[in-house]
C-alpha cells in the first residue's frame, strides 16, 4: 500500500479526518483520557471486524494546531480483554489489510509499524508481566484494563505548501531585516519530529495556532518575528513554522548534566493551547544540543529577538 493508499483508507474510516482539531472539539467536546491528559475522539469506521473503539486525537501533543486536520492519532483497541491477545489479533486483520509489518523488540510491550511513506501506522502493547515501572503506577492500579490495550496509532507525515499569504510574510521579514540568524553546527541539533502538517488541510484559514509549511528556503537556522501580525516563528532547512505571540509565554532552556544518561540541553516554546479542557504546561521544542551549556548563547539572543521572558533550569539525567 503506498502512502496515497493508506491516506485514502484513512479519510474512509475516519470521516472527520478533513476536519479542523477545533471543529471536532465544537463537535465532539474535549474529554481526559483516564486523567492523563485531554483528548477528542474522532468518528470512526471499524478498521476490521473485531474493531469498535474510536480514535482519538491528544490535544497535549505539542504539534496539535486547532486549525489544522489532525495528523497523530491513536485508538485503544480491546476485543478480547488481554494485551496479548489484542495484539495478535490486530496484527493479523492489519497484515490483511496493509501487507506485513515490522516487528520492533521492546523489553516491555509488543510493537509493530506499517511504513507508508514518511507516514506510518503502529500497534504497542504493554505487558504487565515484563512492565516494573507501570505496576506501580497509580493510573494502572486506578485502571487496571489499561494492561489489556492494544493500541493503534497513525502518525501522518505528508508536506502543505506555503500559501500567498505566509510566503508574503516571509518574504517582508527578509526585506525589513526583522530575522535572526545562527552560525550554528546543525549537525549537532536534533529538531523535534513535526516535519510537515497535512497535504489535504485547507490553506485558506485565517485563523490558526501554529503549524509547518514545506518550501525551499535556506538551510540554516533563522527566526523571524512580524510585529505587525503579532507572529513569530522560524525556518529551518526546507521547513517553516507560524505561530501567534500572544498564545507564547515563553522561552524555556533545559540544561541537563550527564549522570546515568548523557549530557544534552533544549530549547522550548511555553505556550498556551486553549482547546484543552483542563489547563496544562504546553512546550514545543525547538532544538537539543549534545552539551549541557550548548544552547546558552542561542537562548539569550533569542529571548532577546523575541522579547520573551527566558526561563532555565539545570537537572541531572538520572
Amino acid at each position: 500500500m503506498t502512502e496515497v493508499e493508506f491516506v485514502k483508507f484513512l479519510n474512509e474510516h475516519l470521516p472527520g479526518l478533513r476536519q479542523s482539531v477545533g471543529e471536532l472539539i465544537e463537535e465532539q467536546g474535549s474529554q481526559l483520557f483516564y486523567e492523563f491528559g485531554n483528548i477528542v475522539k474522532l468518528p470512526t469506521r471499524p478498521f476490521f471486524k473485531e474493531h469498535r473503539e474510536a480514535f482519538y486525537i491528544n490535544l497535549d501533543l505539542p504539534c496539535t494546531s486547532l486549525a489544522m486536520s489532525p495528523r497523530n492519532f491513536s485508538c485503544d483497541f480491546n476485543a478480547l480483554g488481554d494485551a496479548r491477545k489484542n495484539h495478535a489479533l490486530a496484527l493479523k486483520q492489519l497484515s490483511q489489510i496493509f501487507s506485513k509489518p515490522k516487528a520492533i523488540k521492546i523489553s516491555n510491550a509488543l510493537k509493530h509499524v506499517w511504513h507508508f511513506g514518511k507516514s506510518s501506522f503502529e500497534i504497542t502493547s504493554f505487558l504487565k508481566d515484563q512492565d516494573n515501572f507501570s505496576q506501580s503506577n497509580a493510573h494502572y492500579a486506578k485502571y487496571p484494563e489499561l494492561w489489556d490495550f492494544c493500541t493503534m496509532s497513525v502518525d501522518l507525515q505528508l508536506f502543505a505548501e506555503l500559501s500567498d499569504e505566509e510566503r508574503s510574510q516571509l518574504e517582508r521579514a527578509y526585506d525589513e531585516g526583522a530575522i535572526l540568524r545562527f552560525g550554528l553546527n546543525l549537525s549537532s541539533l536534533r529538531k523535534h519530529v513535526f516535519d510537515s502538517e497535512q497535504a489535504y488541510v485547507r490553506l485558506n484559514s485565517p485563523e490558526f495556532f501554529g503549524r509547518w509549511r514545506h518550501e525551499e528556503l535556506p538551510s540554516d537556522l533563522i527566526f523571524w518575528t512580524d510585529a505587525h501580525n503579532g507572529q513569530l516563528g522560524w525556518v529551518q532547512a526546507n521547513h517553516s513554522f507560524f505561530m501567534k505571540r500572544e498564545q507564547v509565554k515563553a522561552l524555556c532552556l533545559r540544561r541537563v548534566e550527564a549522570a546515568k544518561g548523557g549530557a544534552y540541553s533544549e530549547l522550548s516554546l511555553d505556550y498556551e493551547n486553549p482547546s484543552l479542557c483542563v489547563p496544562t504546561k504546553n512546550y514545543f521544542q525547538l532544538v537539543q544540543n549534545e552539551r549541557t551549556e550548548g544552547l546558552d548563547s542561542l537562548a539569550h539572543r533569542l529571548a532577546e529577538f523575541w522579547a520573551l521572558p527566558l526561563e532555565s533550569n539545570t537537572e541531572f539525567n538520572c
